[in-house]
């Protein structure tokens, strides 16, 4: 069943009452100078002073009158910058780098900054403050996704429910930030529906923007006509062979270029600069960690997992999956899934895995959304939909939101704590996650490190390395050994124990025992 286009005025209206929403948010909501801000906000404050992202003393001087008295850490940060700038050091910053041209650059990509510059420019020249542009970069994939939702569901209401749907499947912690998350997410599932339902150009535009600051939106090219294919196999039973002929066009064909092309730009950008493709890559990421381990982290980890970004989303598309059980979705479901998966494996090679987040992680964010845009895409052809369902998918979202901000990122969250203290042998976190959250600490991640749960009193669970010469000693005490036959093995050298080490004396070299 496709839901027919709705007349242009009564959609108008609808993106009308979701741009008055926006406002209202925007003028009673703070942003929130989190994330990688000190990088974004350099870039942009470069771009709006001279058009180019190449950050010189000047701009960190700017930034230093923009930002808040009470923020002394952060300026004292601008501060130590700005002066080793003008020393002319390779590195002023960690973030920030000396490019093989001459440019202080962010090591991030600077697409979400780039544009963040024109609200920044616009808000600062009407007396109010310009950080809240992010704000309003955040805000705008929301207003193209209200568009989206409103052209995929037929109506109003049901539109509404996609986007609560979104802003409570991990948007919410972000939505203020001035950080990418948001405009990704929003821009991915607005641009997944239109190229859906025949509007592959704009959607594509709207990834391709993404694309140019989380570069694994690259693959939204390749895997959305097969997405595209998929749908029309579901929704109007179409053979493949049918679907894969409608897919095939010029439309189809212009708009992947399109995308790809924009996903592509900040790397040919980086390689001239730095003769780099991705500085992210090349100084934050490490192959060796992308394991089956790391994946299952990035989906069922009770901390920051997807499971508890889309926990009602989840049960909600395997009800919609019975569902459409006659009508052949798993093509649909098979190409969607395989975009998330390439999403999510670029991402597992992160160094710092336990980073910053607020509630479910920043990659999950967006690189599990496509779970919802399935979610949205299967409740399109529900011709009723089931109310009651519905209502407590909702519920259950916001009680995953309220339970997002119940926690920081140096903590368990409460889920997490009691699959840790309820059955601590069946939760083997990747060691990072269990190492900073029992340590409360970023950054503390360390080989010779000996982390207890709760306390090392009382273990439930300790956390090891064999690289660590005197893990024995610390576990067992002085001459003594621990019994390794029940730990848990984990990647990089780590070691789980569940409950309190096993020891026996140690084995002396023969020699000495004469």
């Amino acid at each position: 069943m496709q839901v027919a286009p709705p007349p242009e005025q009564t959609l108008l209206r609808f993106l009308l009452s979701v741009f008055l929403v926006l406002v209202v948010v925007f003028s009673t909501t703070k942003v929130k100078l989190y994330g990688d801000f000190l990088e974004y906000g350099l870039t942009t404050v470069a771009v709006a002073e001279h058009g180019t992202p190449y950050i010189v003393a000047s701009d960190v001087e700017r930034m230093i009158e923009l930002t808040p008295k009470d923020e002394g850490e952060l300026r004292t940060a601008l501060s130590r910058t700005r002066d080793r700038i003008r020393a002319g050091e390779q590195v002023p910053i960690p973030g920030l780098l000396l490019s093989e041209r001459g440019h202080y650059m962010s090591i991030h990509f600077v697409g979400y900054s780039m544009l963040t510059a024109i609200p920044f420019v616009i808000l600062d020249s009407i007396g109010v403050n310009p950080w809240k542009a992010y704000q309003v970069m955040n805000y705008l994939p929301v207003l193209a996704l209200a568009a989206a939702c409103y052209l995929l569901l037929g109506s109003a209401l049901r539109a509404w429910v996609g986007i609560a749907l979104f802003v409570l499947s991990g948007a919410l912690p972000y939505l203020n930030w001035t950080s990418p998350e948001v405009f990704t997410m929003g821009s991915l599932l607005a641009g997944l529906i239109l190229f859906t339902i025949g509007r592959p150009i704009a959607g594509a535009i709207l990834v391709g923007l993404a694309a140019t600051q989380n570069p694994p939106l690259v693959f939204f090219g390749l895997f959305a006509p097969f997405i595209r294919m998929g749908w029309l196999i579901v929704s109007e039973d179409l053979t493949w062979h049918a679907a894969l002929h409608r897919v095939v066009n010029w439309r189809n064909t212009i708009a992947c270029t399109l995308q790809t092309g924009l996903a592509v730009v900040p790397m040919l950008f980086s390689l001239w600069e730095f003769h780099e493709p991705s500085l992210i890559a090349k100084f934050s990421t490490d192959p060796a960690l992308v394991t089956p381990g790391r994946l299952g982290s990035f989906f069922f980890d009770p901390n920051q997992g997807a499971i508890i970004a889309f926990p009602a989303v989840a049960v909600l598309l395997a009800w919609l999956l019975w569902q459409r059980r006659a009508q052949r979705p798993l093509w649909h479901l098979a190409a969607t899934f395989g975009l998330m998966l390439a999403l999510a494996i670029p991402a597992l090679s992160t160094v710092n895995w336990n980073s910053g987040a607020s509630g479910p992680m920043r990659y999950v964010v967006w690189g599990a959304s496509p779970l919802l845009y399935l979610a949205l895409a299967w409740l399109a052809l529900q011709r009723r939909w089931p109310l009651a369902l519905i209502a407590a998918v909702l519920v259950l979202q916001f009680g995953a939101m309220w339970h997002a901000k119940r926690y920081g990122y140096t903590d368990f969250s409460p889920l997490g704590q009691w699959v840790l203290e309820t059955a601590p042998s069946w939760y083997n976190p990747d060691p990072e996650i269990f190492y900073e959250r029992t340590n409360h600490q970023d950054g503390s991640f360390n080989v010779n490190g000996v982390i207890a749960y709760p306390n090392a009193e009382q273990p439930l669970k300790t956390l090891y390395n064999v690289r660590n010469p005197g893990a024995h000693e610390t576990l067992c005490g002085p001459g003594r050994k621990l019994d390794e036959r029940d730990v848990v093995v984990m990647g990089q050298g780590w070691r789980y124990i569940n409950g309190s080490p096993v020891c026996a004396a140690a084995e002396w070299p023969h020699a000495l025992k004469r």
